[in-house]
């Protein structure tokens, strides 16, 4: 502002020539000159141009007042003219500064509204919308999805979803999926279609996905900022990332419903061969029958036969041979199919950000040494991790147990592994580790009921009360039986409730009624994205980003309700004592268990969270 003044101050020069014009033509702004020294001056003027008239000698007489009144003149014009100008500047300075200072705060407030709106919006989408968008997108994808797969791919699946399955859908569904998909096509549609279906749906699935976010952000942001910062949201846009989230879940629920299309509800089985549980002595009556036995096996820990009979010829895998199994159980024996069951896990990442699971949650041993049971993959007892350790293993898969996996060598670390640079969470217990998972061309990774039946009766024989079951997969009315029966000896089952998306059917172990259902949270205690819920869900534990022992000698970040398991398993076998455990007892030890846990989500027992969250704090609350 100084240097605008100084450069509009007159010069001496043109004060002169400014004074001159007000006296030759005096107007109201140059009042403050008396009359009469305007006629002086005027005087003055004429005798300079004429010296030698009457005026002359007062004209010398008087030109030292005159030139002392010229700068009293001056000075009172210079004053005048400064403070007018002065008035000017400032008012023209005082309009320019304030429409500079409205645009510049305008385009200022704009940047720092859109970047604070976007900063608000993101948290939103993170904290709270994600929340909102992830049920209401879910809900909406199932129903869009529904509605297209019920009028659109009949007419347009079989050939597309083969073909994108093979290259857009992830490992998982590819091993699972593909071949499934095209049975349950042929059974369901019966068509002969090519190219299109997948597509269709992805781009239902995405504009329905966004319109539903823009409509979930534009009312939670109405409802939190406020009315300016809403105005200013009516210019803004929601960032890319955002949709690349929504295409994310999209994505993943397109793949439950091909998924679910495909397995009919993961009722997968391995043969069509029947399993009977039934006392003792019983094949005789069998093969009077007419059943074929193939195979019998006596379990001491039930005191029962296993029995695998051929099916009859006329049995089919449909709705009526299912009801036909059924109709055949009774109180004296079990009968069903030898179902398949998968591991509940993803694939294992970096280990960047990965937990070590001590650090996560810290259980107190357990008073006396505690025998655990581990029915998982096959354990690689050269780890690092694992070599401390006091495992006794025992492999019951069907066919040659697969040794590339880490999944067993991950629990078993989680729960009890300890080295110079990882600790488990648990020391002072003997592990049992039952191998039953082998690898199917077909279905990939699996083991069957068969092979888990007599894992149990093994574990059990062993006097083992406490078994984790890092696996999940259908409804078995034999291996429920023989659950149901552990669980009235004392024997504590902690099961995963499975990874097949929050609207899958409930899976098993997991939701028979006495197993302990275990689904995985984050660090922060939110809920693994895609762990099942349901009323089979009785507690929730970490399982995301989990630092565990890799199948060779390093450690990798593994995700999934399996890792959520052994948090839980290992808190059961801390609370048990040198008394036998009875069904009373074990009622009473899971009472206590879940007086551990901090309540998440909806007060009491909920889908999501079972009775609440086994964490460091519930751990900390507990004792103060």
């Amino acid at each position: 502002m100084a240097l605008t003044i100084s450069t509009l101050l007159l010069s001496p020069a043109a004060l002169s020539l400014e004074h001159r014009n007000v006296l030759s033509e005096p107007d109201e702004a140059n009042t403050t000159v008396s009359e009469a020294a305007f006629d002086l001056v005027t005087r003055y003027f004429a005798e300079f141009i004429n010296k030698s008239g009457p005026y002359g000698s007062l004209y010398l007489s008087q030109r030292t007042n005159f030139n002392a009144t010229e700068d009293d003149v001056e000075d009172d014009v210079e004053d005048d003219v400064e403070d007018d100008v002065e008035d000017d500047v400032e008012d023209d300075v005082e309009d320019d500064v304030e429409d500079d200072v409205e645009d510049d705060v305008e385009d200022d407030v704009e940047d720092d509204v859109e970047d604070d709106v976007e900063d608000d919006v993101e948290d939103d989408v993170e904290d709270d919308v994600e929340d909102d968008v992830e049920d209401d997108v879910e809900d909406d994808v199932e129903d869009d999805v529904e509605d297209d797969v019920e009028g659109d791919v009949e007419d347009d699946v079989e050939g597309d979803v083969e073909d994108d399955v093979e290259g857009g859908v992830e490992d998982d569904v590819e091993d699972d999926v593909e071949d499934d998909t095209e049975d349950k096509i042929d059974d369901h549609v019966g068509g002969d279609i090519e190219d299109d279906a997948e597509e269709e749906i992805e781009d239902k699935v995405e504009d329905d996905s966004k319109d539903d976010a823009e409509d979930d952000i534009e009312d939670k942001t109405e409802s939190d900022l406020d009315a300016d910062s809403v105005e200013k949201l009516s210019s803004f846009s929601v960032d890319d990332s955002y949709y690349e989230i929504i295409e994310q879940r999209a994505s993943l629920q397109l793949e439950n419903v091909i998924q679910g299309s495909a397995d009919d509800n993961n009722e997968k089985v391995f043969s069509d061969n029947w399993l009977i549980l039934s006392e003792p002595n019983e094949s005789d009556f069998l093969q009077a029958n007419g059943y074929s036995i193939i195979s019998s096996r006596f379990l001491p820990s039930l005191n029962k036969d296993l029995v695998r009979v051929e099916a009859p010829r006329s049995f089919k895998l449909d709705s009526a041979g299912i009801a036909l199994l059924k109709n055949l159980n009774s109180s004296e024996r079990a009968v069903d199919l030898n179902h398949i069951y998968s591991l509940s896990a993803l694939s294992a990442q970096s280990e960047n950000k990965a937990q070590i699971p001590r650090n996560l949650l810290s259980i107190t041993p357990p008073t006396t040494r505690q025998k655990v049971g581990i029915v998982d993959t096959q354990i690689h007892t050269s780890h690092p991790s694992l070599r401390r350790l006091n495992i006794t293993s025992k492999d019951f898969s069907e066919k040659a147990p697969i040794s590339s996996s880490s999944h067993g060598n991950s629990v078993v670390s989680i729960l009890a592994g300890q080295s110079d640079d990882f600790m488990g969470l648990l020391s002072n217990v003997d592990v049992y580790a039952a191998s039953v998972f082998f690898h199917d061309d077909d279905s990939g990774d699996i083991t069957t009921t068969e092979s888990l039946l007599n894992s149990l009766d093994w574990l059990v024989s062993q006097d083992v009360k406490v078994i984790n079951m890092s696996l999940a997969g259908p409804a078995n009315m034999v291996l429920s039986a023989a659950i149901e029966e552990y669980c009235q000896q004392g024997i504590i089952i902690v099961a995963a409730v499975g990874n097949n998306g929050p609207h899958s059917e409930p899976l098993f172990p997991a939701a028979d009624e006495c197993v302990i259902g275990v689904t995985a949270i984050s660090e922060n205690n939110r809920v693994y994205r895609r762990a099942v819920r349901g009323p089979q869900v009785d507690i929730a534990s970490y399982g995301v980003n989990i630092l565990a022992a890799d199948n060779q000698s390093g450690y990798a970040s593994v995700t999934g309700t399996s890792f959520a398991t052994p948090f839980v398993t290992a808190q059961v076998l801390s609370l048990l004592t040198d008394a036998p455990v009875s069904q009373s007892s074990q009622k009473m030890l899971t009472e206590e268990l879940m007086s551990l846990t901090i309540d998440l989500g909806d007060p009491g027992k909920d889908i999501v969270y079972g009775f609440g969250a086994l964490t460091q704090k519930g751990q900390y609350s507990s004792q103060h």
